[in-house]
């Protein structure tokens, strides 16, 4: 959502409003689905860690999860660069973790969210 790339991107702002609304009737209709708000389009993006942030005011208690954006590949077949990424993935991750955290103790909830790593 935060790409300048994407068809209707929008701001965190703009996007987390919009993700509590349509999370708010979701839930009213299935109060049992689970939801994911969308993180930031990937780690090197300008918009994060603050995009997560954002959204997740708007959205804490209302989703279930956020999610976490990137791709790891190996285009120069170089074995030991590729499996390596698994520290830049550790650290993506603990980023979330803590700005997940921040969030859940500004808004002092009982909840914990959890990750949706659901593109790697």
């Amino acid at each position: 959502m935060d790409g300048p790339w994407q068809i209707c991107s929008k701001t965190a702002e703009e996007y987390g409003r919009l993700a509590y609304e349509t999370a708010k009737v979701m839930k009213w209709v299935d109060p049992a689905i689970e939801l994911v708000a969308c993180g930031s389009s990937g780690r090197n993006m300008p918009t994060f860690p603050a995009w997560e942030e954002t959204v997740l005011d708007h959205t804490y208690e209302h989703v279930d999860y956020v999610s976490l954006h990137t791709y790891y590949g190996n285009r120069n077949n170089d074995t030991r660069n590729f499996l390596a990424k698994s520290l830049d993935m550790d650290s993506f991750i603990t980023t979330v973790i803590s700005i997940c955290d921040k969030v859940k103790v500004k808004k002092q909830s009982k909840k914990t969210l959890n990750l949706s790593f659901d593109e790697w």
